[in-house]
């Protein structure tokens, strides 16, 4: 993972520093952070009874409007949901807790590679990665519905992807149960946690019944980014007018995006299929931009 420290953003989270987490934490040997901003801070830490390193994260206090006890409950409640998923293409929830300070963690698996976002950023996406990831990406987000967990943040800085060119999708611990307004889960405030870009309009808006199709808007917008190296705002043109790519990528973010849901992918699922499916005929490059 890239090392992006930082101790505190705007939004006035202030990230202690590993030295901190070592008393907040003891059974932890806190080695370094390694991102931190509004969402949180990523840490790569030492369980020394079982001989790994994990990557723990600690979230900031709860959404404005949710009192203690009512945030201590749904985390908790969701954080036993998340625990129990187990898919190759997830980061693995090992444990979770609070510190002294009433700061909510998670302890993950850590996954040693790539990031989707530093990889888009540097120029190094082909058309073959968009074959290759968001087909696993999917994977992992069908498997997560089916247990009634959406993500709610999905976006190139959680796509990571080990040596072995295996797709994991980390951070889980934004989501949310579905059928619950974003806005009361305790591990995601939609309007100021996640990443506006990629929110789909119902998070956005504040409305109730958050389901998986949220997350296949996001998708949706991945894939252009993957595309174009930009994230669609405004009135965005098609991949095809903005690099030349296959318009039949217009045609899958296009659905995957619509503002309706229901004109959605119902599934993300859906979504690699239809990229699999004609994928054979499709251009490809040794990159898309």
């Amino acid at each position: 993972m890239p090392h992006h420290p930082s101790q505190s953003d705007s939004s006035g989270f202030e990230a202690p520093s590993p030295e901190e987490m070592n008393v907040a934490i003891s059974q932890y040997d806190f080695r370094e952070m390694f991102q931190s901003d509004r969402t949180g801070a990523l840490y790569r830490a030492w369980q020394d009874n079982l001989d790994r390193d994990v990557c723990i994260k600690v979230m900031p206090p709860g959404p404005k409007g949710m009192d203690t006890a009512e945030f201590i409950a749904v985390f908790e409640n969701e954080a036993r949901m998340m625990a129990r998923l187990s898919h190759p293409n997830i980061v693995k929830v090992y444990d979770f807790g609070r510190t002294g300070d009433g700061l909510a963690y998670f302890v993950m698996e850590y996954v040693e590679g790539d990031v989707l976002y530093r990889m888009i950023r540097a120029g190094e996406v082909t058309l073959d990665h968009v074959f290759e990831f968001i087909p696993q990406v999917c994977t992992a987000l069908d498997y997560a519905h089916d247990r009634s967990v959406v993500h709610c943040d999905i976006r190139p800085a959680n796509i990571l992807m080990t040596k072995n060119r295996r797709i994991t999708v980390a951070n889980f611990g934004f989501s949310t149960v579905r059928g619950r307004s974003a806005r009361t889960s305790a591990t995601v405030s939609a309007t100021s946690l996640a990443a506006v870009d990629y929110m789909a309009p119902e998070i956005r808006e504040g409305q109730e019944d958050i389901d998986g199709r949220a997350d296949v808007y996001s998708v949706g917008i991945m894939i252009y980014e993957m595309l174009t190296g930009v994230v669609p705002r405004g009135a965005w043109k098609p991949a095809s007018e903005v690099v030349g790519t296959d318009p039949r990528f217009d045609e899958i973010i296009e659905k995957a995006m619509a503002p309706d849901r229901e004109h959605r992918y119902q599934a993300a699922g859906e979504i690699a299929a239809a990229l699999t499916r004609p994928q054979a005929g499709w251009f490809r490059s040794r990159s898309v931009w």
